[in-house]
């Protein structure tokens, strides 16, 4: 069995798509995935799966989704040693967070080709893309006013790809924690 995470995108965002966290880790056991937990509410869904291409535990995962609930859930699939080896390599290591700044890395749906040139600075969304590859783009978020920029439609218009957005401190947190778990 491989250890995986999902990224489900635009559930549980201003009071619509609501999933309880309770009902997505009983659909995920149904598909057949095993050791399912949730992290936060935003639809992050660590699991275990025997299938081996990402690509058909995506599509399994969005089909049994739409059954359920009678519309798409576009759902981010990445292994977990991906996202161990993400934290250790990560271009904000070596950066300071502070009140006015955060840190996001958005995952796609699917690769792409389409890579801009960085890095992308975006004044007025407050957004600075400082690195990109073809599943993944990591954003600087600034205080603009009393909001943060907050990067996913940029990063769908830059890349013409699907994505979802997380705040960096959240696959940390997540990474961590599962691997302390093992």
């Amino acid at each position: 069995m491989v250890k995986y995470i999902a990224f489900l995108r635009s559930i549980n965002v201003g009071g619509k798509n609501i999933i309880r966290m309770e009902e997505l880790r009983k659909i995920f056991a149904s598909l057949g995935f095993s050791d399912v937990k949730t992290y936060i509410q935003s639809g992050n869904i660590i699991f275990k799966g025997s299938e081996k291409k990402v690509n058909d535990i995506k599509e399994k995962i969005e089909s049994g989704l739409e059954r359920h609930f009678g519309h798409h859930v576009d759902a981010m699939v990445r292994k977990f040693d991906e996202l161990q080896n993400m934290v250790k390599k990560s271009p904000f290591n070596k950066l300071i967070v502070d009140q006015d700044t955060k840190f996001y890395v958005c995952f796609f749906r699917e690769e792409t080709d389409r890579l801009p040139e960085l890095p992308l600075i975006k004044p007025k969304e407050g957004l600075n893309l400082i690195k990109s590859g073809k599943k993944e783009a990591w954003v600087i978020s600034y205080r603009t006013g009393k909001m943060f920029g907050f990067p996913n439609n940029f990063i769908e218009k830059e890349f013409g790809v699907v994505s979802t957005a997380r705040n960096w401190n959240t696959i940390v947190k997540m990474v961590n924690r599962e691997s302390d778990n093992r």
